[in-house]
Formats: structure tokens, sequence, C-alpha cells
């Protein structure tokens, strides 16, 4: 079962299309969670009304961090995220809405590829009707501990701890540290093929 997750603050005045992007990932999940952060433009009432209409939305309040710093996205949305409570978690941005015609596909990404971890999809920007860029953002993932909101929560990865926990055990093993060393933590894993019969261990591009 997938549980999918989402924060907002004032989002409603700007124009954020958050509620089609809670619409397009509710086929996929069994559970939506919405942080609010004490919006004040309406955007916590039309989450409690999407909330009232569909059971899986659960819509909680949460108080942003008042000092400025890159990490207090991070901060929100990984408070949320703990909450999450099923095997498989989906990262959606107020902003991002996933095509129709891929949700039966993501859904079924857990059946398809068990031994998966963690799936990386398209990522695209559109200003207007032009494509603004295209990668690959972390999205989907099973739940685990390790796994948090990076950066400016632009997209989800390994935790600190989680990779210097692993660089210190790759000491013993030189092999692993080079290629730790070489392309990440991320990339080590990523294109681990020994372990799967050819499935990446930690993500997927599709």
């Amino acid at each position: 079962m997938i549980s999918g997750f989402m924060i907002v603050k004032d989002v409603l005045k700007p124009g954020y299309p958050f509620v089609e992007a809670i619409a397009a990932a509710l086929p996929i999940c069994d559970e939506f969670l919405i942080s609010d952060g004490y919006s004040t433009d309406g955007t916590y009432e039309i989450a409690q009304k999407i909330s009232q209409l569909n059971k899986k939305v659960k819509v909680f309040r949460q108080e942003w961090p008042k000092e400025k710093k890159l990490t207090i996205l991070s901060e929100v949305t990984d408070a949320i995220r703990r909450k999450c409570k099923f095997d498989y978690i989906f990262y959606v941005q107020a902003n991002e809405i996933i095509h129709e015609e891929n949700q039966d596909f993501i859904k079924a990404l857990p059946q398809m590829l068990p031994e998966v971890h963690t799936f990386t999809f398209p990522y695209i920007q559109l200003l207007e009707s032009y494509k603004w860029t295209e990668e690959f953002r972390l999205r989907f993932t099973k739940n685990l501990p390790e796994i948090v909101a990076i950066g400016d929560a632009w997209s989800l990865g390994p935790s600190r701890i989680f990779t210097k926990l692993e660089a210190f055990r790759s000491l013993k093993h030189p092999r692993k540290l080079l290629r730790y060393l070489g392309r990440g933590i991320e990339w080590t894993y990523a294109n681990n093929k020994l372990l799967f019969k050819g499935h990446r261990f930690t993500k997927t591009n599709f």
C-alpha cells in the first residue's frame, strides 16, 4: 500500500495547481497526507474540504520554522513524511501533476519490481507552453527511515546519517570505498547489479 504526502503554505494565492496535483495522485495512493503551514489565503480550507470529500486525504497543520534557512522545506516535508504508515511513500509537491496515463503504472511498480527500493521519475518543468527543464527526481520509494527530503526538498534521497554510516562501513571494503568516492553513495547502490539479478538496488529510472 502507498502513502502520498505533500506540504502546502499559502499556495492558493500564487496559483499553485495543488488541487489538481492531489487529484492526480489520489488514484495511486491508499492515503494522502497534507501538511499545511498555517496558511492564511484559503489553502487550508480547501485542503480540509478535499479531506471531507475523500477519506484517503488527511490534513495536518504545522508551524514552519521562523529562521530563514535552506532546510526549512526539508524539515517540514520530513515531519509529514514520518506520519506515512504504508510500505511505500509517494512525494508530491503542490505544483506537480502526474499524467493520468502513468497512474496505473506507478501504482503497480511495487508488484512489478518488489526488490527495487526506490524509483526516480521524469520531471518536466513547463513555462507556459514551453518545456523549461527535464530531469529525473526521486519521488517514489519504500518507506525506509534512511530516505528523507534533501536540500530544499526538491527531491528525496539518503539521509546524511545513512551516508556517513555507509562511508564508514566501506572502509572495510576497498573496492566499495573506491566506487563510493568516485560516484557517491546513491549511484553506488543504484547501479549495483550483483545484488538483485540486474534490477537496480536503490532506484530505477523510467
